[in-house]
């Protein structure tokens, strides 16, 4: 008989055998049914089936037993009595009584992959200097877990890590890097997905193929995968685009074929920032993922235990668009007393973990209040905290308009202990506020706003020359970076000017009053009397001629000597009486 028409399986292919701690189970206790799950991307899984307990007895002695208490370490292994398949190995996580009117009573197991104490626990981290398949080793490290990486390019100069289990973490940067998670015994490895393998096995409808259910959907596929991304030190989008998988589905339809009968010519990703070769991994990610979704679905067999997601089965006598290899992504082994053993093999994509994205998606605040996502309008009640702590009452139109609403702290372009910026919003303001956590206890002020209702203190243009501040009392500090002015202005027009169009800087009064330095040195303008007084020594330096000029008399007084002394002479001249008096005057 052809191969290709056979499975390589011995006869005695059903033995089941449940190893507890490296022991096998006595067979004196019944095993009704079996369930091994490996799936892509999830945690792999058993369910145990044993028939429990007595009514006359009233107890039940298997689950009274530690056999199978939480911890315990369990194999699933079938085929060959001297050569059998590792179907499962993993931890004891659960066990529970099933008692039904008409059938045995029944002692569930539940046993998960040891990586499923990489699941309970979100915590925060942050890898410095690391790429993906790095920090997938580190992670399978600390708990313990043998992992095979493979090779990743991107070094990620920051990675953080936050609120997430690691087993989250590990799948995500996973799945950025175009790989799949799978389940090896005890061990875990990622591998990107590659159908160009030699086929394990071979199913063919009508011989080896029981049951199958396929599917080609045009609408997963593209002809090219881009991601734009802004590059802060270009100002500029960047485009970068992804390589072409190697491989895609059995059958004879192009996955370009496919996309252009749904005219969908590219996949564009959106991200903020990122750097080029993370931007293309991202890219090459995503094209692979729409490959492998090609063509998806599950075909059924006797029991086969050599498959493991990430083997290749070639699928025959299945038509023309879906004959051919397939990557296997799970794997379902069924066995109960009445069916025997079956094998379920899924091909094509992997679904999504609904329960991990809504894990990673999550962002709570310990779940003790509903979430405030987004930012929320806040006018301001009151500006003086009870505690101290600097925070402002905000009332919040849109959740509880008739309070005074919540406490919330304020941003600052700078802050620190008896240091930053302190400006407050007055009462009645309009204000933005977001959440830390989204728990909406944990209220932040993050701007100011304007409208038409409150009107700013400039009108907006387009070549946007000037800026201005204006206080509640109408102090004003006005920049304009057309003519390069800084003009401080108290509202009875008081002003300090730094102009560098005119080279000045001038001070004025509302007195009339004004000094004025500038290029042609400085001017004092006193509107009326002006007086000089220092504390000590006055020194007048003229560096050329000096001239003093008074509209009416001119008085020099000295506390002590007076002296005028002219290098090159000196001249006193008047039209009318010179006086010169003094208890004894001396010429020459």
């Amino acid at each position: 008989m052809s191969p290709a028409r056979t499975l390589p399986i011995a006869a005695e292919h059903r033995e089941f055998t449940i190893k507890v701690g490296g022991s096998p189970v006595p067979r004196s206790h019944q095993l009704l049914s079996v369930s091994v799950v490996n799936t892509a991307n999830h945690i792999a899984f058993a369910r145990l089936a044993y028939q429990d307990g007595s009514a006359s007895g009233g107890d039940f002695p298997l689950s009274n037993d530690a056999l199978f208490a939480p911890g315990a370490e369990v194999e699933v292994l079938a085929g060959a009595g001297n050569q059998p398949d590792l179907l499962f190995k993993g931890l004891v996580v659960r066990q529970r009584l099933k008692v039904r009117e008409g059938s045995p009573p029944q002692l569930l197991v539940e046993c998960r992959h040891a990586a499923t104490k990489m699941s309970l626990k979100r915590h925060g981290a942050t890898y410095l200097d690391m790429k993906d398949g790095d920090v997938i080793g580190q992670l399978c490290s600390d708990a313990g877990i043998g992992m095979t990486a493979a090779s990743t390019t991107v070094s990620h100069k920051h990675l953080v890590q936050y609120d997430c289990t690691d087993w989250d973490f590990l799948v995500t940067r996973a799945q950025a890097n175009g790989q799949l998670v799978l389940t090896r015994g005890a061990d875990l490895e990622t591998r990107a997905p590659d159908a160009s393998a030699a086929a394990v096995a071979s199913l063919n409808y009508g011989a080896t193929l029981l049951e199958f259910d396929a599917e080609v959907d045009a609408r997963q596929q593209t002809q090219a995968v881009k991601t734009l991304t802004w590059s802060a030190a270009d100002q500029a989008v960047h485009t970068l685009d992804a390589s072409p998988p190697s491989f895609s589905g059995p059958g004879d339809l192009k996955p370009d074929d496919l996309a252009a009968a749904m005219d969908v010519d590219a996949l564009e990703l959106r991200h903020a920032m990122l750097p080029d070769a993370e931007a293309t991994a991202a890219a090459d990610a995503r094209f692979a993922h729409a490959r492998l979704d090609q063509v998806s679905g599950r075909a059924m067999c006797i029991g086969l235990g050599q498959v493991q997601p990430g083997d290749v089965v070639e699928l025959a006598g299945v038509g023309q668009h879906f004959s051919g290899k397939v990557l296997v992504t799970g794997v379902r082994h069924e066995m109960d007393t009445v069916q025997g053993w079956r094998t379920h093999l899924q091909f094509g994509g992997v679904p999504e973990d609904p329960a991990r994205r809504e894990r990673l998606e999550a962002r709570r605040s310990t779940s003790l209040l509903a979430p405030a996502h987004g930012l929320q309008i806040g006018v301001v009640t009151d500006n003086e905290d009870p505690e101290n702590e600097f925070r402002v009452r905000v009332r919040l139109p849109l959740v509880d308009p008739a309070s005074d609403g919540v406490w919330a702290r304020v941003a600052a372009g700078d802050a620190g202990d008896q240091r930053g910026v302190m400006i407050r919003p007055e009462i009645g303001d309009e204000v933005v506020v977001g959440f830390l956590d989204d728990d909406p206890r944990a209220a932040v002020i993050l701007g100011m706003l304007h409208s038409s209702a409150k009107a700013a203190p400039l009108t907006p243009s387009n070549d946007n020359h000037e800026k201005v501040f204006v206080s509640r009392s109408g102090i004003k500090m006005h920049i304009n970076d057309d003519k390069v002015v800084l003009t401080i202005t108290t509202p009875a027009e008081q002003q300090l000017i730094f102009d560098d169009d005119q080279g000045s800087v001038l001070l004025k009064d509302k007195n009339g009053n004004s000094i004025k330095l500038d290029s042609d040195g400085i001017t004092v303008e006193s509107a009326k009397a002006l007086n000089i007084k220092t504390g000590t020594d006055t020194k007048l330096d003229v560096g050329a001629a000096g001239e003093i000029k008074t509209a009416a008399a001119l008085d020099i007084k000295a506390g002590a000597a007076l002296k005028l002394e002219g290098s090159g002479g000196l001249e006193a001249t008047t039209p009318a009486i010179a006086k010169l008096k003094g208890s004894l005057v001396q010429i020459n």
